[in-house]
């Protein structure tokens, strides 16, 4: 063995050009409800006016939505906190695939702060009602893995602590 490098071995060069557009907006509201609870309601929307490589846009494309939304609705009452979020993915497809519809799942937290200073217990659920995605695919997959999960419904549980 002398040490001398005998092969180089490399992966594939990007050379293309992206280019990309888009609205981002957030609007957050915060209210109290008399003495009963506090609130916050927090809406962020994406639009993609363009995503283009090497000059051809795919905006709208299977696996390219134009639109993204998340809303998030916090209400605050004493030691509980609830929280509900709504996602929603644009529609989307083209005549090669096939189109996918809007697809919204929702989301809920309950986390209670304890007695304890800086320990709290939190249950919830990722995608309460268990949607799945539509079937619809371009490749093996039966959908969009870059879009979508296929876990439905997802529950949990947190104890936290903060010292």
């Amino acid at each position: 063995m002398t040490g001398s490098i005998t092969q180089v071995t490399r992966g594939a060069t990007n050379e293309g050009t992206l280019t990309a557009k888009g609205i981002d907006a957030s609007v957050v509201f915060s209210h109290k409800l008399a003495n009963f609870a506090s609130f916050r309601h927090n809406l962020n929307y994406s639009r993609v006016l363009e995503w283009a490589v090497d000059g051809n846009d795919s905006v709208g494309t299977f696996g390219a939505p134009k639109d993204r939304v998340t809303v998030s609705n916090v209400m605050t009452r004493g030691p509980l906190t609830a929280t509900w979020n709504i996602n929603m993915i644009g529609k989307h497809g083209d005549d090669s695939v096939g189109y996918v519809g809007s697809y919204t799942t929702h989301d809920l937290q309950f986390k209670v702060a304890t007695p304890l200073k800086g320990v709290s217990v939190s249950f919830g659920a990722v995608n309460i009602t268990g949607k799945l995605p539509q079937l619809v695919s371009a490749d093996t997959r039966p959908f969009s893995y870059e879009l979508y999960d296929a876990y439905g419904r997802q529950v949990y549980g947190r104890l936290e602590a903060k010292f």
